[in-house]
């Protein structure tokens, strides 16, 4: 079970909570709540800004061992709201539209202020936990963690996809991996006060920083519908690119090259992007210019949300939404986008005819456990952490050349530890993933960037 970790926070912001708030710390579920309201990722889309994004598992992590969990959740809302004061909007979830449950709450304007100042303050060796108010030193500030990782210890399934990656983390790394670049968390806030212009992108950044005072290393758990990795909560997989960049400067970043597009085009034998993937062209300056504009990085983004609901079942609003108008039709004509839309709706046809679909190890996998986009994602989610995991066994054999310290959906980063061996460590990542990848008859690639 998921434990809820209190966040370090200065005293001048659990004195202010007290004087308007004082309800907040008379149970630990209120406390728990208040805490997620304050520290939780604030949605960025447009219908969702300044709201908290929260979740089922989430509400059970807050009403564990509580008695709560009789009351539904809105319930248990309204009786926080009255007994604290602080007004609650819910947000439901429509997930036709991909947007998961979120929460905005009305502090007292003075609360508000403050945790302002909070999260542009540099480090303080004041601090507290937010749910006890006790000091933080260097001997307690890891129980909490040391807690939530034993945990998912406890509920790691060795025959899952996502084993070797869980293991090597578990087993091969440990808090003191990542103690010297706990120093660069002052530049990184301090990166992210002067850049992010958009108030809850930069909340979220800040408070993800934050969480990483206790440390680096992430808790990664293994998910019930999906074998791709996730770290528990704020974590370095949770950070934009550049900011692991100023966090972990030197380290190396290996992503497996448009890994869904080439499972994609191989998996299901569509030939105008097979033609573009083995032609050399970047995937991305061809959209591009298929639909007439700059392949920069704003373009990218718009194009890659929009092909990634081709692959995965969007509809046509959902597919344009990224992209501006004046490029949706020049998107939906071009040649390789309605080839995946065939092969989309071919392979959904299949699904439905069988009844199910057949997983990177061969497992049968029901329609009833989702629907068949859902289980296409499974797939293709499947084949990348099948390959990916393979680099975790090329790390735990040479322990002394390099480690990884953060795992990501479809790569990694590491660190060398012996700088003469750079070229050897990325030789025997390649070998492991051109191996793997050809049991799949999949032509997968690593590709490189390091931190300046």
């Amino acid at each position: 079970m998921k434990l809820m970790r209190p966040h370090h926070v200065t005293p001048d912001l659990r004195e202010v909570i007290a004087a308007h708030h004082p309800e907040v710390f008379d149970m630990p579920a209120y406390t728990h709540l208040a805490q997620h309201l304050l520290f939780g990722r604030p949605g960025t889309g447009e219908e969702e800004k300044g709201h908290i994004v929260t979740s089922t598992e989430m509400f059970n992590v807050i009403l564990e061992g509580t008695g709560w969990k009789r009351y539904s959740k809105l319930q248990f809302l309204d009786r926080f709201e009255q007994a604290t004061g602080i007004g609650i909007h819910v947000r439901e979830h429509r997930y036709v539209d991909g947007m998961a449950r979120a929460i905005h709450a009305d502090f007292h304007p003075e609360v508000i202020a403050m945790f302002k100042q909070e999260l542009r303050a540099r480090g303080r060796d004041d601090r507290v936990f937010f749910d006890t108010g006790v000091k933080v030193t260097d001997h307690n500030r890891l129980l909490a963690f040391r807690h939530a990782e034993t945990a998912q210890r406890d509920e790691f399934e060795a025959d899952r996809l996502n084993a070797a990656i869980l293991r090597y983390f578990q087993e091969q790394i440990s808090t003191n991996a990542y103690a010297k670049f706990r120093q660069n968390l002052d530049n990184a806030i301090a990166f992210a006060t002067l850049t992010e212009m958009d108030p809850h992108r930069q909340r979220a950044v800040l408070t993800n920083l934050h969480r990483l005072r206790d440390t680096l290393k992430p808790i990664y758990e293994q998910k019930s519908s999906t074998n791709r990795v996730f770290a528990q909560g704020y974590s370095l997989q949770s950070l934009p690119k550049h900011y692991r960049d100023i966090l972990m400067p030197g380290t190396i970043e290996a992503d497996l090259k448009s890994c869904h597009l080439v499972i994609a085009a191989f998996d299901w034998h569509v030939q105008p992007l097979i033609k573009v993937l083995e032609g050399g062209q970047s995937i991305w300056t061809y959209l591009a210019e298929a639909v007439g504009t700059e392949p920069t990085p704003e373009a990218k983004a718009g194009l890659k949300s929009a092909i990634y609901a081709v692959l995965y079942g969007g509809g046509r609003k959902r597919i344009l939404s990224p992209l501006p108008p004046n490029q949706h039709q020049a998107f939906l004509r071009d040649p390789v986008v309605k080839a995946l839309l065939k092969a989309r709706e071919k392979q959904m046809r299949c699904i439905m005819e069988a009844g199910g679909l057949l997983t990177v190890r061969g497992e049968w996998v029901p329609l009833g456990q989702g629907k068949p986009r859902e289980l296409l994602v499974r797939r293709a989610q499947d084949i990348e952490t099948y390959v990916i995991a393979v680099c975790y066994e090329v790390a735990e054999r040479h322990p002394k050349d390099f480690r990884i310290l953060s795992a990501e959906h479809d790569g990694f980063r590491y660190e060398l530890l012996d700088k003469r061996r750079e070229d050897k460590v990325q030789a025997y990542l390649l070998k492991a993933v051109q191996r793997r990848s050809a049991e799949l008859h999949l032509p997968m690639m690593l590709e490189f960037s390091q931190a300046a």
